[in-house]
């Protein structure tokens, strides 16, 4: 927390007893503060139902002041509340999408406990046909308002996009900054089970038995080899 000045307020004297606090101060940041009460007055003379203001007091705390003030921060606010990345988002086939997300309230105060609601789906580009109808992604509550939100994997390489709201201090279902995210999911590691061999764009059967495969070379004829990553996605080397 950064330091601050010293926030007063003002104090009115009523019946020369008693002290009346008005007004009030809001903090913007989190964290303990002091709460410093003090008061101050004169010394009266009374003479015959005639007051007459003496020696003035200097200020001086109330029994217990400073006080510790614990200000916690508000209710998650989604337009503040973030994906934590260093980057684009990238994961493989075959690999569940796992993200960050820090919770904070409407002051940019990071939130100290869970229980908000998140909603988060997964969606794929026009250019990507693997996903009809939106995938639901869960959220798990971490530490320090941070969450852990997992997509299902999906199987065909390309590029997703990541919708994710949070419920605001209404209920109401908001997009958090920057929602929704771009995804790019590329193909996974090669295979033995998704591993075959071609020659000019034609598949080459090899049978079952046959654990070597030989191409000899002839004039004309150019053979190479294209490896399927898991979930048949090419990548010729």
């Amino acid at each position: 927390m950064n330091p601050m000045q010293p926030q007063l307020t003002r104090i009115v004297q009523s019946n020369f007893s008693r002290f009346f606090i008005i007004g009030s101060y809001t903090p913007e940041k989190s964290g303990t503060y002091l709460l410093s009460v003090l008061l101050t007055g004169s010394l009266v003379h009374h003479d015959s139902g005639n007051f007459a203001f003496g020696k003035r007091l200097a200020l001086s705390h109330i029994k217990g002041s400073p006080f510790l003030l614990n200000v916690a921060p508000g209710a998650a606010d989604p337009r503040q509340s973030e994906l934590v990345s260093s980057g684009i988002f990238e994961q493989v086939t075959g690999r569940d999408v796992i993200v960050n997300l820090q919770a904070y309230d409407a002051l940019k105060n990071r939130r100290r406990a869970g229980g908000d609601t998140i909603v988060a789906h997964l969606t794929s580009s026009p250019n990507v046909t693997d996903i009809k109808t939106p995938v639901e992604c869960n959220s798990k509550y971490m530490h320090e308002g941070l969450y852990s939100l997992m997509c299902p994997a999906v199987s065909i390489a390309g590029k997703y996009h990541l919708d994710v709201k949070f419920a605001d201090i209404k209920g109401v279902l908001t997009p958090i900054r920057f929602s929704p995210f771009d995804v790019l999911i590329h193909p996974g590691h090669a295979t033995p089970e998704t591993t075959e061999i071609s020659s000019e764009g034609v598949k080459v059967d090899i049978g079952t038995s046959k654990k070597v495969v030989r191409l000899k070379s002839h004039v004309g004829l150019f053979g190479s080899f294209v490896v399927r990553r898991l979930f048949e996605c090419p990548i010729r080397i």
